[in-house]
């Protein structure tokens, strides 16, 4: 009996570990159906139903294959809404695209005589094959190709086309031809218009029914030189004569704008290769209303030279406005002058009336043209000395006439004049005895201000004068001027295209440098009082002393050198390195011709080390190192031996014998030595 109770009690263990198996395997079955129900029935009301559900146990797998990835990203989320992310095994691929669009074929080719370029998509079965054999069949050795090709079916019409435009390539010598299916542009040019009419006809009769052909064949229009047109306006009638322009669309367009609602005689409008530019025609209307703006006078363009005559008796603040407009509309190609003639005496038919007239115009390029009346000799080269110290030596083009009877006071007016007008970008001045007229364009938004000024300051507070000056943002740009550091860099780039080079074992500046110094100069203007030094080095042939004596004043020459081209040098220091920095190798010949150069330094000042008694800091902004710190740590190296043979700039050599190297030795060892008896001409 004992063994019984044991065995109940193990009996009824395994009946309820098999319950327990039986409820727990139901339940798990319960989840994955409930589940997998779920979100099936989300998914198909969600229009996706492309996705399977898959459960085992909490984890739901996502398969199936999605149109793209949206449509993937959407399913996911759809069961992300009834389960957690962790349960989820996302298995969709996605669908691969068929590519169902045909590609649009097409072939051009350009001949001309042997050289042949080929351009465009052709199809594999019937493309690059046909074109090569023929190319073959005409001899041309100089074939480009850079066709495509792509596997789909030919489509219909382009053998034809093919065909047909090989055979066309054959009869044209220089000709672009473009082929696509069912249609053939051929575009070529013949030496006249009789030619062209016969090479229509017989291209025409070679083409066959199935193919649509479109020619372009032109002959070339005649060359005309000068492209001069003049419009001339008086008593209410226009005239063109000669008139000019590249096509007959543009010929058309001058002929509208000169007949408006006036009357224009009848021109002779020719047609022709040699316009400057496109816009011609929209020039030539610019200046065409100018004219009838004035009721009167002539314009003419003379390829990019536009020159504007206002009528007789003409109000000149009006014609200064009108010929200011012109100049801003015009495209920037062309460059305008005007004159404004003097008027008519009515008591004195054919005379002058003794009206005296100036006139300065100030070009975009700061080159000022001065036209009109000056008392003597004495008064006209002064006007030309200060509009030369305004504008610069060889920017003024002095056109001014003496004139013996000038009202008092006269130079000064036209004086005054020009300096407000150096105040413009471009403008042009006007000065009668009655009145200073001033227009133009600035980058200066206070411009009239600063110009009333100086005019008030010139000519008296109670002078009668006009301004009419436009504020142009894009001049502001142009004018912005670079910081110190923006010159170094300038010169850096300088000297990095080309170096100053001095005569062998001499301080003079070669000939072709001097124009590296005129750069140079150039940009230290734009950057007055900054504190550059400029260092000269040598290589290393010849003596350590000689050397930077050398370098020493190879660096002073290039300071006299600015200082002669009025560059302020009271910031500015030279001193030589001699060979003490060197940036290449000087065993070579080519290192050696690095490492004679001259460097532009700028010093920049060091807060901290002035806060601790220290010097400026050296920025050495055209190459690297800081001379100063490379030369005294050479210095505390010592010396090196002199006596090296050398060999000048100009290929001449000099020989240091044992002896000489002595000399040079004790020389360095002597306290009061400043050069060694050998100087190589290297350097």
């Amino acid at each position: 009996m004992r063994f019984i109770a044991p065995l109940f009690a193990l009996v009824s263990l395994a009946l309820c570990a098999l319950a327990a198996n039986y409820i727990a395997t139901r339940t798990v079955a319960h989840i994955e159906t409930t589940t997998q129900a779920r979100i099936t029935t989300a998914l198909r009301a969600a229009g996706e139903d492309w996705a399977k559900v898959d459960t085992d146990g909490s984890i739901v797998r996502l398969s199936g294959e999605a149109q793209d990835e949206g449509r993937r990203f959407r399913a996911r989320e759809i069961a992300l809404q009834l389960v957690s992310a962790r349960r989820i095994v996302d298995e969709v691929t996605i669908a691969p695209k068929v590519d169902t669009d045909v590609p649009e074929f097409t072939l051009e080719i350009l001949r001309n005589l042997n050289e042949v370029s080929l351009i465009g998509l052709v199809p594999t079965d019937n493309g690059r094959g046909p074109v090569m054999s023929a190319l073959d069949a005409l001899g041309s050795s100089d074939v480009t190709d850079m066709l495509d090709e792509a596997q789909y079916d030919v489509p219909d019409g382009w053998g034809d086309s093919l065909d047909f435009g090989l055979q066309l390539l054959a009869e044209l010598d220089r000709t672009k031809i473009s082929i696509t299916p069912g249609r053939v542009i051929v575009s070529a040019v013949a030496l006249s218009d009789a030619e062209r009419r016969d090479l229509s006809a017989k291209l025409n009769g070679l083409r066959p029914e199935s193919v649509e052909l479109a020619l372009n064949i032109s002959a070339p229009r005649p060359v005309i030189t000068p492209f001069e047109l003049t419009y001339r306006l008086e008593d209410g009638t226009g005239e063109l004569a000669p008139c000019v322009a590249l096509t007959e669309e543009g010929r058309n367009r001058i002929l509208r704008t000169a007949a408006g609602e006036g009357t224009l005689a009848p021109p002779a409008c020719r047609v022709g290769l040699g316009a400057p530019t496109p816009l011609w025609p929209q020039a030539v209307g610019l200046g065409i209303s100018a004219v009838k703006s004035l009721g009167g006078g002539s314009i003419t363009f003379r390829d990019t030279d536009v020159v504007l005559d206002g009528p007789l008796g003409a109000d000149p603040d009006e014609f200064a406005q009108v010929t200011e407009d012109l100049r801003a509309a015009l495209p920037p190609l062309f460059s305008l002058s005007a004159t404004l003639p003097e008027p008519e005496d009515s008591t004195n038919p054919g005379g002058r009336v003794s009206v005296p007239t100036f006139v300065a115009e100030l070009t975009p390029e700061r080159t000022v043209i001065l036209r009109g009346s000056i008392q003597d000799s004495m008064s006209q080269k002064a006007v030309e000395t200060y509009a030369a110290s305004l504008f610069g030596f060889g920017q003024v083009e002095d056109r001014t006439r003496v004139i013996a009877d000038m009202p008092a006071g006269w130079p000064g007016r036209v004086l005054s004049g020009i300096e407000a007008l150096s105040l413009l970008n471009s403008g042009q001045l006007i000065v009668t005895p009655g009145n200073v007229s001033v227009s133009g364009r600035s980058a200066s938004e206070s411009i009239d201000e600063e110009m009333s000024d100086v005019l008030r300051l010139r000519l008296g507070a109670d002078a009668r004068f006009t301004t009419s000056v436009v504020f142009d943002p894009a001049l502001v740009v142009e004018e912005a001027q670079p910081d110190q550091t923006d010159c170094g860099l300038l010169i850096e780039e300088i000297l990095n295209v080309r170096q100053i080079t001095f005569a062998p074992s001499s301080d003079e500046i070669d000939a072709e440098s001097q124009q590296v110094i005129d750069e140079i100069a150039a940009v230290l203007r734009l950057c007055p009082g900054a504190p550059f030094e400029v260092a000269g080095h040598t290589d290393s042939q010849g003596g350590e002393l000689s050397n930077q004596a050398l370098s020493q004043r190879r660096a002073d020459a290039v300071l006299d050198a600015l200082l002669e081209r009025e560059v302020p040098t009271s910031s500015m220091t030279a001193k030589g390195y001699g060979e003490a920095v060197p940036i290449a190798d000087n065993g070579t010949e080519e290192g050696r011709q690095i490492n004679r150069r001259i460097e532009f330094t700028l010093i920049e000042d060091d807060p901290e080390g002035d806060a601790d008694g220290g010097d400026a800091a050296d920025t050495d902004v055209t190459g690297g190192t800081d001379p100063a710190a490379e030369a005294d740590a050479a210095e505390a190296d010592g010396a090196e031996a002199d006596g090296a043979d050398g060999s000048d700039d100009g290929g001449d050599g000099s020989e240091t014998d044992a002896g000489d190297a002595d000399a040079d030795t004790a020389a360095a060892e002597d306290s009061d030595a400043t050069t060694d008896d050998t100087q190589t001409e290297s350097n």
